[in-house]
């Protein structure tokens, strides 16, 4: 799998505040993908890297909007260690 070295790190960076290895979540954003697709088949196909680049992006848009709420005051990551990974 082909990823900018940004990705990598953002990657890097994920698994070490959830706790996992990258090959885990990388597996769990696999297995979503699979999942989904069974589900409703979409109209192009979902290639596992532009998955990883969404869900990347999709963590760390939620990580800073529970971060840094409306009222300005900055909450901890601690609502981050117990959820699900590919939920968005």
């Amino acid at each position: 799998m082909r990823l900018e070295q940004g990705m990598w790190d953002a990657l890097t960076e994920i698994c070490a505040r959830e706790g996992m290895s990258v090959h885990s979540l990388c597996t769990v954003i696999k297995n979503k993908i699979d999942a989904d697709q069974a589900e409703t088949p979409p109209s192009g196909e979902i290639t596992l890297t532009s998955a990883i680049r969404a869900f990347a992006l999709r963590y760390f848009r939620e990580a800073e909007a529970i971060a840094i709420p409306e009222n300005g005051i900055r909450q901890g990551k601690d609502h981050l260690e117990s959820s699900d990974p590919c939920t968005g």
